[in-house]
């Protein structure tokens, strides 16, 4: 359809055509590549709308996170016992994990195994504590 419309629009003379193309026929194409165009066009800013609402989706989960975290952190420095600095650099173990190992291995399709083994360790002494 697009070689056919291209056929169409070119000016030159009937005699350096392989083959006649009417004009009802060019008409048609370049009103149907139209049509194929907006088409594209629609589903291109979809997918473009839907893609800013994943990346600020992700940007709100991403913030959720690293806010529990840190307050997770002043929780433990100001009701913690004054053993808890272990647990606290478990905490910082864990986050850096997140975004050393996890965010990696999710972007391959895993998930990381360090930090998987961290969240019992930190939240089992958080909660024995």
């Amino acid at each position: 359809m697009i070689l056919l419309a291209r056929l169409a629009s070119r000016t030159c003379s009937p005699s350096d055509r392989a083959f006649q193309i009417h004009s009802d026929h060019a008409k048609a194409a370049h009103d149907a590549l139209g049509v194929v165009i907006g088409f594209a066009a629609l589903i291109l800013a979809f997918s473009l709308v839907q893609e800013q609402i994943n990346v600020r989706n992700l940007e709100a989960q991403v913030g959720t996170e690293a806010d529990n975290l840190s307050q997770l952190d002043r929780l433990l420095v100001r009701f913690g016992n004054p053993g808890d600095d272990a647990l606290r650099l478990s905490l910082r173990e864990y986050a850096n994990s997140i975004t050393n190992d996890e965010w990696p291995e999710q972007s391959k399709g895993g998930a990381s195994g360090r930090t998987a083994k961290a969240v019992p360790r930190i939240f089992g002494r958080c909660l024995c504590n």
